[in-house]
């Protein structure tokens, strides 16, 4: 998808909040591309750089002063569930319309 190439295709600013208060949802609300996407955010364990799962609330982990994520397109239709967890909101996630009842 050309709207994932260049250069800037690889990082993006999450403005307006202090680096404590980030949050994997205010990751995926500040993520520039639309679709649904699957985040890992990188930490370091016992000297070794490892890929986590994170909820949408949570924290996101900060190596060096900045975050590192990995992000992986989902095909249309499929929602990222964090490991053991609830399915998270999809980036630039909109609420769903109610449904009638059958």
């Amino acid at each position: 998808d050309k709207a994932d190439e260049g250069d800037d295709a690889n990082m993006f600013v999450v403005a307006g909040v202090q680096p404590v208060d980030v949050t994997v949802q205010r990751c995926k609300a500040a993520f520039p591309l639309q679709g649904s996407f699957h985040f890992r955010f990188q930490v370091v364990v016992e000297g070794d750089s490892v890929w986590m799962d994170c909820g949408d609330g949570e924290k996101v982990p900060f190596v060096g002063g900045t975050v590192v994520m990995k992000v992986l397109r989902l095909p249309a239709g499929k929602v990222s569930r964090p490991a053991g967890g609830e399915p998270a909101a999809p980036a630039q996630a909109r609420p769903a319309a109610p449904q009638p009842s059958p």
